[in-house]
């Protein structure tokens, strides 16, 4: 590029600054105090835990700076996702680590900090499919835990169509396949996009469920059933559904409820009520005085035990020693009568 057309670029980007401070659009920020009918979140107020790289690149990028800067409402940013979004990969190979449009209106969803009728209007949105899929981008980056699985229950078995990466041969895949991905993965698309992590045991009862139920397109639009008593697959022939294209009663049961942790837990009172009843028992005078008896009898006992053994110890002693003493007389003797023979025989052959 050469110097002139370096030059221009710089004018127009300035002019570009002024054209938008005068009319009283400036950069997109995240807000000091969050309004009261926010959406309660979770995540970091300033980087929506994006992670570092992520977070700088989509405010140091021109499209967030000067384009982003203008959507100051949600219907603005949702009339940009249905023209501009056609993927949800989080980085772009060309210019190099240039965040998506996607995630750039994600995050200045977030600094515009969203309702709950907010976020249930983009779920439940007809025009494009994007728009609920950045939806539920936002609930699983801010919404807590507890309530996550409440959001995606309905929709974890959605047909309809979505591109996850860049590209016209990209293939597309289920919304539904997209969310259970969502639900059970800790990295989006790479490992420069991470999610924030599920609890063990809430993640261990979501991850159950959708193993249990893989994920089919009719259970969606109401063709397969969930029976009552088993939690068994029914198929209704008789009267099929059509699709559901919001937010429907719950048809798909959600995962179990954590009784296990009740039930452990008041076994656990219940047997420290127990120990402490019986330790109070055990603690009483009587049971005392009973303790204190025996151990005495067995002390006795066990001081007898040990006097009768010293003293068969010593008597074994006593008769070792007295055998040992004749035994070295005896053989004293003999030895002096074969050196008496042995002398005799010599002589009486000389």
């Amino acid at each position: 590029m050469s110097r002139r057309a370096l030059v221009h670029r710089e004018q127009k980007a300035v002019q570009q600054l002024e054209a938008r401070i005068a009319a009283g659009i400036t950069e997109i920020k995240v807000p000091d105090e969050d309004p009261s009918d926010a959406f309660p979140f979770r995540c970091d107020r300033l980087t929506m835990d994006l992670g570092h790289v992520l977070h700088s690149n989509i405010i140091a990028s021109p499209y967030f700076k000067e384009r982003c800067a203008e959507l100051q409402t949600v219907d603005l940013i949702i009339d940009e996702i249905f023209d501009y979004v056609d993927h949800l990969e989080p980085l772009v190979v060309t210019p190099q680590n240039s965040p998506s449009t996607a995630f750039c209106l994600l995050y200045s969803l977030f600094c515009l900090r969203l309702t709950e009728e907010d976020l249930d209007k983009m779920v439940r949105h007809k025009d494009s499919v994007y728009i609920r899929a950045i939806g539920f981008l936002y609930l699983r980056y801010c919404a807590h835990s507890k309530t996550l699985w409440t959001w995606f229950q309905d929709y974890v078995d959605d047909p309809e169509p979505i591109k996850l990466k860049q590209g016209s041969r990209a293939p597309e895949v289920p919304l539904g396949k997209f969310l259970r991905m969502l639900l059970t993965e800790q990295q989006l698309l790479g490992s420069q996009c991470r999610l924030p992590r599920i609890p063990t045991m809430m993640e261990k009862e979501i991850v159950d469920w959708l193993e249990s139920h893989p994920y089919d397109s009719r259970r969606f639009t109401g063709e397969i059933g969930i029976d009552e008593r088993g939690g068994e697959e029914v198929v209704d022939q008789q009267d099929p559904k059509p699709p559901v294209r919001g937010r429907r009663p719950s048809r798909t049961p959600s995962p179990p409820k954590r009784r296990r942790s009740r039930s452990r837990s008041t076994g656990r009172r219940r047997k420290s009520r127990s120990r402490s009843n019986s330790r109070t028992r055990r603690d009483s005078p009587d049971r005392r005085r009973r303790r204190s008896r025996s151990r005495s009898i067995e002390r006795q006992r066990r001081s007898k035990d040990e006097r009768r053994r010293r003293s068969r110890s010593r008597d074994r002693s006593s008769r070792e020693r007295k055998h040992k003493h004749k035994y070295h007389k005896r053989s004293r003797s003999r030895s002096r009568d074969r050196g008496y023979d042995e002398r005799r025989y010599r002589g009486g052959r000389g």
